[in-house]
């Protein structure tokens, strides 16, 4: 039988009715960002805390209802604010709306006085500025993909 998670699918098969063995799925993580660079970047953070993790990029919000069917709904997603098919904080208001259970980390190059509190209002788990650097994204990032961790 399969269950679903928050930190993924979890699979119960016996074997000749015996004993059974568990095989936890990757923890899927989106990395949503239009910029190849800095989703590379993400990425690379991402597998130096998570090295099992399945991380599926995407350029843009349109992007999330193919990836959900291809890879199954997200344990975490991280979310460029300013996107080609996004307004303000519309992203994180669709993401949660479709994904009420999933962590949003919202990382953006703009500044936290201008968008943290309503990415907050909108839904999202945190917001972080790009601009933090590798170390301090890096340890946000750690506290939500602990859950999941190798």
């Amino acid at each position: 039988a399969e269950y679903m998670g928050r930190t993924g699918m979890l699979t119960f098969s016996a074997t000749n009715n015996t004993h059974s063995q568990i095989t936890a799925a990757p923890m899927r993580i989106f990395v949503i960002d239009d910029h190849p660079l800095m989703r590379e970047a993400v990425v690379m953070l991402i597998r130096r805390l998570h090295t099992k993790a399945s991380i599926i990029e995407l350029d843009r919000l349109a992007g999330i209802g193919p990836a959900v069917e291809q890879h199954g709904i997200p344990d975490v997603v991280c979310l460029d604010l300013k996107l080609p098919d996004t307004h303000g904080v519309s992203g994180v208001r669709e993401l949660r709306h479709q994904f009420p259970e999933v962590p949003i980390v919202v990382l953006s190059a703009a500044p936290a006085q201008d968008y943290q509190e309503l990415s907050l209002e909108a839904g999202a788990d945190i917001y972080i500025e790009k601009s933090a650097g590798a170390t301090e994204i890096s340890k946000v990032l750690k506290t939500f993909l602990d859950d999941g961790a190798d």
